[in-house]
């Protein structure tokens, strides 16, 4: 039994040319993995895209060398999970030299039967290798909210700290990061963070002791003067000084000195920085039971000191993906499945829809543009099955590192959990029962 799909292939290797359009005859077993693992509601279909992009991603990072980056049509079949229909078959083909013999993984280019996986040999392979990465397994399925609440708010610090430690390094001129190790341009202790995590704890600061006051108790004046406090005197400062304070923010403080607007984030789009989704975790954590409040006061927050449309639809975008995670939703509904409240620029919008799932390593850039920073965050927790390998890859992604593995580090704790943080970062991070604190506070006065 088998279903015919008419599927639109793109040739990773050659973006410039046309889709070709092919009919397709699925294995039923494949169909299954289509349906439960790598469906997509928004293209009411098989998402073909993502479910080889998901091999190519895996395998390359596991040493795998593809022979071709992307799906190949030919008219040759046997025995393929992709099955011959009017003279066409659609796979994947991959090969990996070890100790000199070919080891063949995934669905493969029959170029000779030694060559050919079976289907018993593929099935295999998509269990061990595949579908246990997407599927729950119990211990995700039984976190706690406030598990979640504080895996948010320390997967945010870790990010940052572990970051630091290559932040404005370029990728290739640093060893690959496999811990906490400190160091970086400030010269950071293990387990020191930077402004990211500053500027989230200021915002948390401000939204509990506010709670109960007027407007759900969102005051972006206290928030700007939160900062202002961290800019001048250290205040949630991992070493009690403020030392790393982005152009855009200092710009917006300054702006609030001299005119007292909160909305003071400049809005060109040269200045769609990252520096209001590096520290949103506090505001889908006390705003959880109501993602109308989540997504507006998410992009309140942003526009305090980047009031760049991009930047404030990241934030839109990012606070919805943090409350399906607090929810205990599956990866893949997480980052496929969640639908904005608005229209979104049409760069965030890409994003939404998965662009990043079809990008390499090699094209993905962990800049301070919020574009660059939230696709790499989400790429990284995209391609990996936990929390301390969501980080590390953001990290080892150079550049704006602390900043993307703090933006991965949010989504990654709110959907693995506290738990699944190493307990040797835990012990290392600065303020660690502080911040576990605050998120219980944020957690206790979750709007109802």
């Amino acid at each position: 039994m088998s279903i015919e799909k008419k599927i639109s292939i793109l040739n990773l290797l050659t973006k410039e040319q046309s889709p070709v359009n092919l009919k397709v005859s699925l294995d039923p077993y494949y169909i299954e993995i289509l349906n439960g693992i790598f469906y997509n509601k928004k293209f009411e279909g098989f998402n073909i895209f993502d479910c080889f992009n998901k091999f190519n991603v895996f395998l390359q990072d596991n040493g795998w060398a593809p022979l071709c980056n992307g799906v190949r049509a030919d008219a040759v079949t046997s025995g393929m999970l992709a099955q011959t229909s009017e003279g066409m078959s659609v796979y994947l083909f991959t090969e990996k030299n070890s100790k000199g013999e070919r080891k063949i993984a995934g669905i493969f280019e029959p170029v000779s039967e030694d060559l050919v996986a079976t289907i018993d040999q593929q099935k295999d392979f998509l269990q061990k290798n595949i579908l246990s990465s997407f599927k729950k397994k119990p211990d995700e399925i039984n976190i706690s909210l406030s598990d979640r609440y504080s895996g948010c708010m320390l997967g945010l610090a870790c990010g940052d700290a572990v970051g630091a430690a290559v932040e404005l390094r370029k990728p290739g001129t640093f060893f690959h990061l496999t811990d906490m190790v400190g160091g970086g341009p400030y010269n950071l202790k293990a387990g020191q963070w930077t402004d990211d995590t500053s500027m989230a704890l200021c915002l948390a600061a401000s939204l509990i002791e506010n709670h109960n006051k007027e407007d759900d108790g969102f005051n972006p004046k206290d928030q700007v003067k939160k900062y202002i406090q961290w800019r001048d005197t250290g205040y949630m400062s991992s070493i009690g000084r403020c030392f790393d304070i982005g152009n855009t923010v200092a710009t917006a403080l300054n702006e609030f000195s001299r005119t007292n607007e909160p909305y003071s984030g400049p809005t060109d789009r040269y200045s769609a920085g990252n520096g209001s989704v590096m520290r949103l975790a506090p505001i889908p954590l006390r705003y959880f039971n109501s993602i109308e409040k989540t997504a507006r006061y998410a992009e309140l927050s942003s526009k305090v000191t980047h009031g760049a449309e991009e930047a404030v639809d990241a934030c839109h975008l990012f606070s919805l993906l943090i409350n399906k995670a607090l929810q205990g939703e599956s990866k893949e509904s997480i980052l496929f499945e969640t639908e904005p409240l608005k229209k979104l620029s049409p760069e965030i919008n890409k994003i939404r829809k998965g662009s990043y799932t079809l990008k390499t390593r090699r094209e993905i850039c962990g800049k301070s543009y919020v574009i660059n920073s939230l696709e790499a965050a989400l790429w990284c927790f995209y391609t990996t099955s936990n929390l301390e390998e969501a980080i590390l890859k953001s990290a080892n992604l150079g550049n704006d590192a602390d900043t993307t593995a703090a933006i991965c580090g949010q989504l990654a704790g709110a959907h693995y959990g506290e738990k699944s943080i190493p307990e040797h970062w835990k012990e290392k991070l600065t303020e660690y029962k502080m911040i576990k604190n605050i998120a219980k506070k944020l957690y206790d006065i979750r709007l109802n």
